[in-house]
């Protein structure tokens, strides 16, 4: 499998001028524009950490469900 990308590119012609492009190998998998390079560089380092904090608590919720921990049996229920 090939490594997934993030760019920033120009887009010519439209309104703003650069997208933030994700690819794998050569396949365009996620594209949005942006008004800069910058803004575009920004918002591909948030979207991997929101991605991450997104993986860890699926995994949080993961562990109370397999220790039995989860709401109900932590008395949370309603009755």
């Amino acid at each position: 499998m090939a490594f997934v990308t993030a760019d920033v590119v120009s887009d010519p012609g439209n309104d703003p001028p650069f997208k933030v492009v994700f690819m794998q190998g050569k396949t365009v998998i996620a594209e949005w524009p942006v008004e800069s390079v910058k803004d575009g560089e920004q918002e591909i380092v948030e979207f991997i950490k929101s991605s991450m904090e997104e993986d860890d608590d699926e995994e949080d919720d993961d562990d109370d469900e397999e220790s039995g921990n989860d709401n109900e049996a932590a008395g949370g229920g309603r009755k």
